[in-house]
């Protein structure tokens, strides 16, 4: 069965989109709405998402996620797409961005929605976490913190692993529901076009998770290059009934990959939390 022809979400679910004002939020709600519905959360400074319910929150704030939360409550689901995009810093400075939105932003988020009864997680995670992709083959079974957390060259992918680990800790020990979903680099059109994951991939698959009846905690691989990332995609296929639709011949030029739509996270100053 294909993710297109999985039941939809009873309309009346709530699902809370962490970072819907970033450039995949703004693309990637109004695909999530055609089955649920779509509360947006991001950062103050992040102008509200046309036609989109919209909370106030960073979540590194457990007071303002506690704030904004119970204006929505109850909420059934949160899908987390927050990263820390980078902002220009020194090495220094942007590896705390990433650590901040990455792994403190998603213990704070993770915990204040479990304390609002929320029992369903999607994390946006990335390939980065395998490190070099070019030795060996990376299939979800790796144990990376183990194995190959030395082959993690950049914080970002070190930072995505933690708060996936993050998240399987919270699935064994609170009775929760949780997928990590491995991207490619993410394809938008007209916004960030390059080969990797297609926004509708990607919101085929985290409907998928959000629907499918599923328990404990998984990650999944999604690239419409598994041969050529060495990144297997038999798991997303066989848990979420997913396969890339979207393929790419070509890599698109690097000048079209990014036109920020919002401030980085890493542009204003950080809060006193």
């Amino acid at each position: 069965m294909s993710p297109a022809d999985l039941p939809p979400y009873d309309p009346q679910v709530r699902v809370v989109v962490a970072g819907a004002g970033g450039v995949a939020g703004r693309a990637l709600v109004p695909l999530l709405a055609r089955h649920h519905q779509v509360v947006g959360l991001d950062r103050p400074e992040v102008a509200p998402a046309d036609g989109v319910q919209w909370l106030v929150a960073d979540i590194r704030d457990w007071r303002g996620l506690q704030n904004a939360l119970a204006a929505v409550h109850p909420v059934d689901a949160v899908v987390n797409l927050v990263m820390a995009p980078n902002a220009g810093l020194g090495d220094k400075d942007q590896a705390r961005m990433h650590f901040d939105a990455n792994v403190t932003g998603s213990w704070t988020l993770l915990n204040e929605a479990l304390a609002g009864g929320v029992r369903r997680f999607v994390y946006v995670s990335t390939l980065n976490v395998y490190g070099d992709l070019t030795v060996g083959v990376h299939d979800e079974s790796d144990d990376l913190l183990v194995n190959q957390t030395r082959d993690v060259v950049e914080p970002y992918g070190l930072t995505k692993l933690l708060a996936e680990r993050v998240l399987e800790y919270i699935c064994a020990t609170r009775d929760a529901t949780g997928v990590a979903l491995r991207l490619d680099g993410l394809h938008v059109p007209g916004v960030m076009e390059r080969a990797g994951t297609h926004i509708e991939d990607l919101a085929d698959a985290i409907h998928a998770a959000l629907t499918q009846p599923l328990t404990g905690f998984a990650t999944c691989n999604l690239t419409a290059r598994p041969a050529h990332r060495n990144t297997p995609t038999d798991r997303a296929k066989e848990l979420l009934g997913w396969t890339a639709q979207h393929t790419f011949d070509t890599e698109p030029e690097a000048g079209k990959w990014t036109t920020p739509l919002t401030p980085p996270l890493g542009s204003v100053p950080l809060p006193d939390l």
